[in-house]
């Protein structure tokens, strides 16, 4: 038995080789427009540890598949909601960090800078795809903010090249939190638009 999204499916499970197959059917054919957010087999929750895992799973060893979806505009108004967390946590990090830097904890305060400059990378490339995707216009209010985060990355570069942790921690705490705080208003205003999406 398949279900999707509560409802029974006329596909029977058998019917495919391997649970991969099954899916990118479904996916296909039943799913247009929304995003898994769930797969379940035999009541189990299914989430691939290794690529092809799911091309692996033969149908014979399972009887029951439920597939759990949300429309696409949803997923992304989610990950909006997940964004406006991360610039807060952003901005409290880089006044945390900079408080180590200034009490000698420089190890420790190193590893931590490094965390919050991958998080900033991956929070910059999901803010630019959903900006692709669903907001047109505000390219003035979009550039300037990038081009504060910039101008302190470079900042903050030149500063752990000469190991200048105070300069670091001046930067942290001063310019940088500043420019991450800015994120908020551009964060809002991609929340209004994809909340009138959603409700078109």
């Amino acid at each position: 038995m398949i279900v999707i999204d509560g409802n029974a499916a006329e596909y029977n499970v058998n019917t495919f080789a391997n649970l991969e197959e099954l899916l990118v059917k479904v996916m296909e054919d039943e799913l247009e427009n929304r995003i898994v957010t769930d797969v379940l087999v035999d009541e189990a929750q299914f989430q691939e540890e290794y690529p092809n895992q799911a091309g692996e799973l033969e149908t014979s060893s399972f009887d029951r598949v439920e597939i759990k979806s949300v429309p696409v505009n949803e997923f992304a108004l989610g990950i909006v909601d997940e964004l406006e967390k991360v610039v807060v946590l952003m901005e409290n990090s880089s006044r945390h960090i900079a408080g180590m830097f200034r009490n000698g904890q420089e190890g420790e305060a190193l590893a931590l800078f490094t965390e919050l400059l991958n998080v900033l990378h991956d929070f910059m490339g999901m803010l630019a795809v959903l900006r692709a995707e669903y907001v047109e216009g505000n390219e003035d209010m979009f550039e300037k903010i990038v081009e504060e985060v910039s101008s302190q990355f470079e900042a903050m570069s030149e500063a752990t090249g000469s190991e200048d942790w105070q300069a670091l921690a001046a930067i942290l705490d001063g310019d940088f939190a500043a420019a991450v705080s800015n994120w908020k208003g551009l964060v809002a205003f991609m929340r209004e638009k994809l909340e009138i999406v959603c409700e078109g």
